[in-house]
């Protein structure tokens, strides 16, 4: 590709998380394909958003068409999704024991490990499919059609 495909991923990704996703109009920190405002990110002109969880100012992540950012507890990262190896959502992603906000881990390339917070529950559902989107379907986006 010779120029970034930020409206294609934009797209694509943001059908195969909807396709998955539940109720998000009740998420209450998570929205899928629009920025918040109060989140510190500073995005490409192209890049546009896929899954945006704003818990705090000192918790809060962003995926999006370049880029998966957050911040937590003082430290931030601004990655690419490409460099994502493996995944773990914490103890309890899908709220079973009450719990509303969970801790994701993400694995680079480079051994190095990111943290971010993530609303539990049904909203579990768009930063999952936001990655699962780049580790299963990015691979082959030459191949799939808007």
């Amino acid at each position: 590709m010779s120029t970034w495909p930020d409206e294609k991923i934009w797209i694509l990704a943001l059908r195969h998380i909807r396709e998955r996703s539940m109720d998000p109009d009740q998420w209450l920190y998570t929205r899928l394909g629009e920025w918040d405002e109060r989140i510190a990110y500073d995005p490409h002109a192209a890049e546009r958003p896929l899954v945006v969880t704003f818990v705090s100012t000192s918790s809060w992540s962003v995926f999006t068409t370049r880029r998966i950012a957050g911040s937590l507890d003082g430290s931030s990262f601004n990655i690419s999704p490409l460099d994502v190896v493996d995944h773990r959502w914490g103890t309890d992603p899908k709220a079973v024991r009450g719990e509303s906000i969970g801790t994701a881990e993400l694995d680079l390339h480079d051994r190095t490990v990111v943290r971010f917070e993530f609303e539990a529950g049904k909203a579990w559902m768009g930063p999952i499919h936001a990655i699962r989107f780049w580790m299963i379907k990015h691979p082959v986006l030459d191949n799939l059609t808007v």
